[in-house]
């Protein structure tokens, strides 16, 4: 799930984004999640489904990013995922040893290669080894 809150703790938004890797559910297990500037929210269904979902503001699915491969603009193991400063959303692939990045979603991409990437935060890269 995930939940955004006002300052006093008022709960303003609520996404079932998925916590179970049961095969019939549609968003399984949610491995990262980032926020964009206009309100949007970014999910890595990473564990099971190799894709990324965004959502507006008031949580309505917006569009879904998911291509299963190691081409670039392909994904294996989603496992983390950053909007940057300039709106760039970009993704670690842990599995396929690569950061990609793009926007809007589908657009193509610009792929980092062959690292292993452990986390994404904020246009930072913390890279294993």
């Amino acid at each position: 799930m995930v939940y955004k809150h006002s300052p006093v703790g008022e709960q303003l938004l609520e996404i079932a984004v998925g916590d179970s890797a049961h095969p019939q559910s549609e968003s399984r297990v949610a491995s990262d999640i980032a926020f964009g500037t206009d309100g949007h929210v970014y999910v890595t269904d990473g564990y099971c489904n190799a894709r990324v979902v965004e959502y507006d503001a008031s949580g309505q699915k917006v569009d879904k990013w998911v291509r299963t491969g190691t081409a670039p603009g392909e994904f294996n193991l989603l496992h983390s995922i950053a909007v940057v400063p300039d709106g760039n959303v970009s993704v670690a692939d842990r599995e396929n040893g690569c950061i990609q990045w793009s926007v809007p979603l589908n657009s193509p991409v610009i792929e980092l290669s062959p690292w292993r990437p452990s986390a994404v935060t904020a246009g930072l890269v913390q890279l294993n080894g």
